[in-house]
């Protein structure tokens, strides 16, 4: 009996193994089906990882495109014009001024050359820094500082009668102005364009053509019926009110740039760039001999 109830016992036992081996089975296949859906899922799902906001471009990109025209674009470019009539403008007209004062003051023309020297000096010194402070931000601050110092230089200069007078007042300060007004304005003017860029900056350097013009004639014409003073305060009010056009209606573009060196030095790593600016430098050595 115990030999027959073995058998039985035994084929009990694996009765029951069968009967748990398919559980066990399923139990299993059902993981695994559940995990590969998920993985399934998972992987069907777009995740978006950090790499791809590289592909979104920004709204400040959007906004650094240039209009590249439109009214507000030539605006800007008629806007420029007027600031560069009151800075190269005015530095072309200093020849009259140059024969004037040697009679007035009773100065050699080598003294007298300083005076337009230290315009040309600060328009391009100061330029190094109110150039990155107009990509920070504060272009508006620096051009109606710049302005402002151009007009009381020259209504200053009217009440001067010694030469160190005439040094400080339209030789520094209007310099300091220009200085002020030049490279943040053309700085923002070309932002407003891309294929028309030459065509917008000529027309603001022109400018210095219709100072060179308008200031001489001015001056020629003042000078014998109203004297030095009256002449020189002319003169100051027409910077004043069209340097005021100018601050009105000129607008800076691009987001503030808070960022950044004083000087891009990494600039003059590049070979093109380097030689340009070490030969504009010989080359403005040799151009202002004719000015002065």
């Amino acid at each position: 009996m115990s030999s027959l109830n073995q058998p039985s016992a035994e084929r009990a036992t694996q009765h029951e193994k069968t009967l748990e081996e398919p559980a066990t089975s399923y139990t299993s296949s059902t993981t695994s089906i559940t995990y590969g859906t998920t993985t399934n899922l998972e992987s069907n799902i777009p995740v978006q990882d950090a790499s791809s906001d590289d592909d979104i471009k920004p709204e400040a990109d959007v906004d650094e495109l240039p209009p590249d025209g439109g009214w507000n674009a030539w605006l800007q470019a008629l806007m420029a014009h007027l600031v560069i009539i009151n800075t190269w403008g005015t530095i072309n007209s200093f020849g009259i001024f140059q024969t004037f004062y040697r009679g007035y003051l009773s100065r050699a023309a080598s003294d007298i050359s300083w005076i337009g020297s230290m315009q040309v000096f600060f328009l391009f010194v100061v330029g190094v820094f109110t150039g990155r402070l107009t990509d920070a931000g504060y272009f508006r601050v620096v051009f109606a500082v710049g302005s402002a110092l151009v007009v009381i230089g020259s209504l200053t200069a009217s009440f001067a009668t010694e030469y160190w007078q005439l040094f400080l007042s339209q030789g520094v300060c209007v310099g300091l102005g220009m200085g002020g007004l030049f490279c943040p304005v053309m700085a923002v003017l070309s932002t407003y364009f891309k294929q028309r860029r030459n065509l917008a900056i000529g027309i603001a350097i022109s400018g210095s053509a219709t100072g060179g013009m308008v200031y001489p004639i001015m001056a020629r014409q003042l000078l014998p019926k109203l004297g030095f003073g009256w002449t020189m305060r002319t003169m100051a009010l027409v910077q004043f009110v069209t340097l005021l056009v100018a601050n009105i209606f000129m607008r800076a573009r691009l987001r503030p740039r808070r960022a950044g060196p004083l000087i891009e030095i990494s600039a003059f790593k590049e070979r093109p760039y380097l030689l340009f600016t070490i030969g504009m430098f010989f080359n403005f050595w040799g151009v202002y001999f004719a000015f002065y």
